[in-house]
């Protein structure tokens, strides 16, 4: 993908894939380091980048803090504004697993099932979109080398699917629970707290070191689920699309 270097950084802002047909902005430095540089020094990149790709669906998370300038912009550049996501961060070893959970596991079997479990569970989650296309969604996860069968696991509670997570460790130790719902039937029964701490057992087992995660703000029930696990709140960021 096409990668637009800053001057003299070592940083670039650079496109990237996130779902099928559709594109992001990630801020990148070649030493994977952490201390960016300030927005006014890549502010100009991005939005070089951004009327470059006027044929692509673009989707921008930024800080709401730190980029409210560039926010502010958005809207002449022809994005309009989505949710708001509070994002949390912590240590994956300092998280809770799932011992003592009601909910009995199983690794996906084939990407139908799985397909077919992602789009029951989902009804009527804030945390998804209900015109995404369930089975290219599973296929793109296994597009990442790192994905394997068991990141994808069905919940179930007397045989009946109850709860679905699908979790991503990267070779560095940068997790992510990339999915994870209760089915309609199952919901209001604090089952919540258990799928998320099952992603947190499978992030251990697959040698997760700082797990990243996040919910629309709006999502009182996930921001509950979240703090209740010990998550720390990192920022609250701001999604645009354009379409």
């Amino acid at each position: 993908m096409k990668s637009y270097p800053l001057r003299d950084t070592g940083f670039s802002v650079d496109l990237v894939p996130v779902a099928p047909n559709v594109f992001g902005f990630k801020l990148t430095h070649p030493d994977n380091s952490f201390l960016f540089p300030e927005a006014s020094e890549w502010i100009a990149n991005l939005k070089r980048a951004i009327l470059e790709n006027g044929d692509k669906e673009l989707h921008l998370r930024l800080d709401k803090q730190r980029f409210k300038d560039l926010l502010a912009e958005l809207p002449v550049l022809g994005f309009q504004l989505k949710h708001e996501r509070t994002e949390f961060h912590s240590p994956v070893a300092d998280l809770p697993d799932d011992q003592g959970t009601p909910i009995s596991w199983k690794p996906m079997e084939s990407l139908e099932e799985a397909a077919k479990a992602l789009h029951a569970v989902a009804i009527g989650d804030p945390d998804y979109d209900p015109n995404e296309d369930a089975l290219e969604g599973i296929k793109y996860y296994f597009g990442d080398a790192n994905f394997k069968a068991s990141s994808l696991q069905l919940g179930f509670i007397d045989n009946k699917l109850a709860a679905l997570v699908i979790v991503q460790v990267k070779p560095d130790g940068w997790s992510r629970i990339t999915y994870m719902g209760v089915h309609p039937d199952f919901r209001k029964r604090g089952l919540g707290k258990w799928v998320h701490r099952k992603g947190f057992s499978l992030m251990k087992e697959m040698g997760g070191k700082n797990y990243f995660g996040g919910t629309v703000s709006t999502n009182q029930s996930m921001l509950k689920v979240f703090r209740e696990s010990g998550c720390r709140e990192l920022r609250v960021l701001q999604e645009w699309i354009r379409k």
